[in-house]
């Protein structure tokens, strides 16, 4: 998880605002990249979800695809 960590950081300095600062759809926005951040984890660590099709048929699939 140290790379969503370091989203979080990237965002304050790129943005240059403070998170609670930010609108509804920012945080949204930020939730979902942060989502999908912890899903690339998951899927990387775990070799038989490398094909897309079998990822796509779990849990996990079905939560990328409504973020995305």
């Amino acid at each position: 998880m140290p790379f969503c960590h370091l989203e979080k950081a990237n965002e304050k300095t790129a943005m240059d605002t403070s998170l609670p600062d930010l609108d509804e759809f920012q945080q949204q926005y930020r939730k979902a990249v942060y989502r999908i951040c912890k899903l690339l984890i998951y899927m990387l660590v775990r070799q038989w979800l490398h094909n897309d099709w079998i990822f796509s048929l779990t849990s996990k699939g079905i939560e990328q695809a409504k973020i995305l």
